[in-house]
């Protein structure tokens, strides 16, 4: 999911609760000042209840993963839809979908809205439909520090590559040929098996890399990026209202400062608020090169 698409467990495994609310007016006139009108479809569900289930990712450190001390959701989105719960004045509920879940989920009311770092794609949007990005990632190749840096897809040929499972990164990388791609579980793996020597190279996010390399590990990554990603909040197609809530949210909490903040808090002082300059493809136009 986002940045690496792991496999959550399931939403029986895990509930959580955050954010302010309960059924109020409050909650309910809040929503209907944003829209202008009385809400409609999700958007009037969450107006009502004032309560909002989000779907996210409960294995994705630091996006968002169960603290094992006091067994509580944690991370960077968690801590995003608490303030965008806070911002609409509803209360926040957690599930934990599988990844292949996702549209399923939105589809059925299973959740209101995924907030799981979850990347714009068009294939994606033929299934759900996407805020305003909240924030973007780069892919970046990632090297042992001291050896030579790895600025473009042509100087991975011959070469050993490791990805997480089920990351556009992998994808990305499965369609270069003379490229073998070893895949791993997780973002950490990969970051393991290069420092063993059992990979040449990995392709992963800025901001994991930020993460690993605030861990000590003795790593480096390219100087450009291959491609970027816009991070946004998923809903089920054909609910205006409830994208209107969401965008309305995601434009406070830019213009106030929460994300920038919350971005240079779980992410080593890295801002990712913004999208990448000089003209960095998208992983779409990286895609079709």
């Amino acid at each position: 999911m986002g940045v690496a698409l792991l496999v959550a467990i399931s939403a029986a495994a895990f509930v959580a609760t955050a954010g302010c609310g309960g059924k109020n007016d409050a909650s309910a006139k809040s929503i209907r000042e944003i829209l202008g009108h009385e809400p409609t479809g999700v958007a009037k569900k969450v107006a009502d209840d004032g309560s909002m289930t989000v779907g996210t990712d409960a294995d994705y450190e630091p996006q968002s993963w169960i603290d094992p001390e006091t067994k509580q959701l944690v991370g960077f989105d968690i801590d995003v839809a608490k303030h965008v719960g806070d911002d609409l004045r509803v209360k926040v509920e957690f599930v934990n979908p599988n990844w292949d879940d996702i549209a399923e989920g939105l589809k059925i009311d299973r959740f209101d809205t995924y907030i799981g770092s979850l990347p714009v794609t068009a294939t994606r949007a033929k299934t759900m439909a996407f805020t305003k990005p909240y924030y973007y990632a780069t892919a970046q190749v990632v090297v042992r520090k001291g050896e030579p840096k790895v600025d473009s897809v042509d100087e991975l040929t011959g070469k050993t590559v490791g990805v997480a499972a089920q990351t556009t990164y992998q994808s990305y990388l499965q369609t270069r040929e003379g490229v073998t791609v070893e895949v791993f579980a997780t973002d950490a793996d990969t970051v393991a098996a290069l420092v063993a020597k059992k990979v040449d190279a990995v392709l992963m996010s800025d901001l994991t890399f930020g993460e690993a390399r605030s861990g000590g590990k003795p790593i480096e990554m390219s100087d450009k990026a291959l491609f970027y990603e816009p991070m946004a909040f998923a809903v089920k197609l054909g609910e205006p209202d409830m994208l209107a809530i969401l965008n309305h949210a995601i434009d406070d909490l830019r213009d106030d400062g929460t994300l920038a903040r919350l971005s240079k808090d779980w992410y080593g002082g890295m801002d990712a608020t913004k999208p990448p300059g000089g003209g960095v493809p998208t992983y779409e136009q990286a895609l079709a090169k």
